[in-house]
C-alpha cells in the first residue's frame, strides 16, 4: 500500500502537480529543498521543515508528526499534536500567515517505488508473489517497529539519563568589564596602552562547558557583549550607547579612518564552578572572525563603524560566528564530547531528534547556582556541498537568558554528545524556539589551529 496527498489550495500547486505520493520512507513537508512535498516560503523567514509523515505497521499505517512550532498546522481542523495517526480522507492544513495549504490524505493499493516514482499493482492470483509480499510486509513491520521503539527509547533515555557526569563540566561565565587599548611606540619600543576601562552596567552572564579535549566553549556574545547589540541609534558617541558598544565603535572607527589596526577592545570574563575560578580576556578566545561584517553607520560627517554577526540578506551564515572557545589550563578536561560532521549526518537520519539544553538560566524561579536541564526537539539540519551545516540549527526548548553558551546534548546512536551551542532566541517565532550554533563550527576551527582570516583586514579584536 502507499499514500497520496492531494493539494486543494496551495500557491505551489502549479509547479508540482495535483498530488504527491509516498510509501514506506519518511516524507518531509516544508519549505526546504529536502522536502518532497513543498510548501510556499514566507518572505523574510528562513525555510523550515514543517511536518513529516512516518510509516508504521509495515506500510499499512502512517503518522504525521509536527516538526516546528512556528506556524499553524491543523489535522481535520484541530491543532496537530506532536504525532497523530492518519486515516483515509484526513485533511492537513498549513497556515504560515501568508499562505494556506490544504492537503487530503488518501490510502491506495499497490507498491510505490521511491527510486523510480512508479506504482506497481500485484496479481493477487500469484501465490508466489503474495508470499513474497507477506514476507516483505513482515520484514518492514519488524524494521518499523524497531525504528519506532528505538526512537521512543532514545527520548525516554534522554529524559531519564544520569547527567551528573556531564554536569561536572558545566560552568558559569560572566563578563564584567571592557577595556579600550591602543598599540603605540614609546621610546622606540612597542607598547600597548589602556585608553579607557569601564565596568558593564549589567554583567553579561551565560553558560560555559568543558569538553573532553580540554576546551572551554561558550557563545561569542557572552565574551564579547557588544557583538550583537542593536539597542542604540548609532548617531553619536553619547551616553545612551551601552559602554561596551561605545568602546567597540571607537576602536572600529579609529582603525577604519586610520587604515591601521592599532585600536582594539577586550573584555574581562570569569569562568567559575564552585571553588574553580578561571579568568580570561576576550582576546584569549578563538573566534571565527570570517563570519564578521563591519557596517558603516552614523552620518557622512561623523561615520561610526560597528562589527556584527547579526545576519544580513547577503550573509545568512553570519550567526554561525556566535561561538568562542579557549584552551583550559593544562591537565583539565571535561566529560562532554563535541559531535563531528559525521555525527550530525547520523543524527539527521534519526527518526526522533530529542535534545536537552543544560545551563544556568536567569529567571525568578531558580537559584543561580542550580543547573537547569530542559528537554526539547531539534529541527531539520540542512547541509551544504561541503557536508557542513549551512546555518544555525533551530530548536525548541524553554531556554532563558543565561542558557547562552550552554551545550545541546543529544543521543547519536547510543552515545550522548553536544550537537550545538545555545546562541539566541528566535525573535520572529513563538516562545520556546531558539537557534544553536552547530558543534562542527568549533570542531573545524580547532582542527585548523584556531586561526582564520578576518573579513576586513583593518580590524582587530
Amino acid at each position: 500500500m502507499y499514500f497520496k496527498l492531494t493539494y486543494h489550495t496551495s500557491p505551489v500547486r502549479e509547479n508540482v502537480g495535483d498530488y504527491v505520493v509516498g510509501g514506506r520512507g519518511v516524507l518531509y513537508i516544508g519549505q526546504t529543498p529536502s522536502c518532497k512535498l513543498p510548501l510556499p516560503e514566507v518572505s523574510g523567514s528562513a525555510p523550515l521543515v514543517m511536518a513529516a509523515i512516518l510509516p508504521a505497521d509495515g506500510g499499512q499505517q502512517w503518522y504525521v508528526t509536527r516538526k516546528t512550532d512556528c506556524y499553524e498546522i491543523l489535522l481535520n481542523g484541530n491543532p496537530l499534536h506532536i504525532a497523530q495517526p492518519l486515516s483515509k480522507g484526513d485533511r492537513l492544513t498549513f497556515n504560515d500567515g501568508e499562505h494556506t495549504t490544504v492537503l487530503t490524505f488518501d490510502v491506495c493499493r499497490g507498491d510505490y517505488d521511491a527510486a523510480t516514482g512508479a506504482v506497481y499493482q500485484h496479481n493477487t492470483k500469484s501465490s508466489r508473489i503474495s508470499l513474497a509480499a507477506i514476507i516483505l510486509c513482515l520484514a518492514a513491520l519488524g524494521v518499523a517497529f524497531w525504528t519506532l521503539l528505538g526512537g521512543f527509547r532514545q527520548q525516554m533515555d534522554l529524559a531519564h539519563a544520569d547527567l551528573s557526569l556531564y554536569e561536572q563540566s558545566i560552568y558559569h561565565i560572566t563578563t564584567d568589564s571592557v577595556e579600550l587599548l591602543c598599540d603605540t611606540i614609546i621610546d622606540g619600543q612597542p607598547h600597548t596602552v589602556s585608553l579607557e576601562h569601564t565596568a558593564l552596567e549589567n554583567s553579561e552572564a551565560g553558560t560555559c562547558f568543558l569538553t573532553d579535549q580540554g576546551l572551554f566553549v561558550t557563545a561569542r556574545h557572552c565574551v564579547e557583549p557588544w557583538i550583537t547589540d542593536e539597542q542604540w541609534d548609532g548617531l553619536d558617541w553619547g551616553t545612551s550607547m551601552p559602554a561596551a558598544v561605545r568602546l567597540a565603535n571607537i576602536a572600529e572607527t579609529h582603525n577604519r579612518q586610520g587604515h591601521t589596526s592599532r585600536y582594539f577592545v577586550r573584555a574581562h570574563s570569569v569562568v567559575s564552578r564552585g571553588a574553580e575560578h578561571y579568568e580570561f580576556h576576550s582576546t584569549d578566545f578563538h573566534i571565527n572572525k570570517s563570519r564578521d561584517q563591519v557596517l558603516r553607520l552614523g552620518t557622512d560627517a561623523n561615520p561610526i563603524y560597528w562589527r556584527t554577526i547579526i545576519p544580513l540578506a547577503t550573509r545568512r551564515d553570519m550567526e554561525l560566528g556566535d561561538f568562542a572557545y579557549v584552551e583550559a589550563p593544562a591537565g583539565i578536561a571535561g566529560t562532554i564530547s563535541l559531535a563531528t560532521t559525521a555525527d550530525l549526518h547520523t543524527f539527521e537520519q534519526q527518526t526522533y531528534k530529542a535534545i536537552m539544553a543544560i545551563g544556568f538560566p536567569v529567571n525568578d524561579n531558580a537559584t543561580a547556582d542550580v543547573i537547569s536541564q530542559v528537554l526539547g526537539n531539534c529541527q531539520h539540519i540542512e547541509f551544504g556541498t561541503d557536508s557542513l551545516p549551512i546555518g544555525c540549527i533551530q530548536m525548541s526548548a524553554l531556554v532563558n537568558k543565561g542558557n547562552s553558551g550552554g551545550p545541546i546534548l543529544a543521543y547519536i546512536g547510543s552515545e550522548l554528545k553536544a550537537i550545538g551551542i545555545v546562541s539566541k532566541s528566535d525573535a520572529r517565532a513563538q516562545q520556546g524556539l531558539f537557534w544553536a550554533v552547530p558543534s562542527t563550527e568549533v570542531v573545524r576551527l580547532y582542527e585548523i589551529g584556531g586561526e582564520v582570516p578576518e573579513d576586513t583586514v583593518y580590524y582587530r579584536r
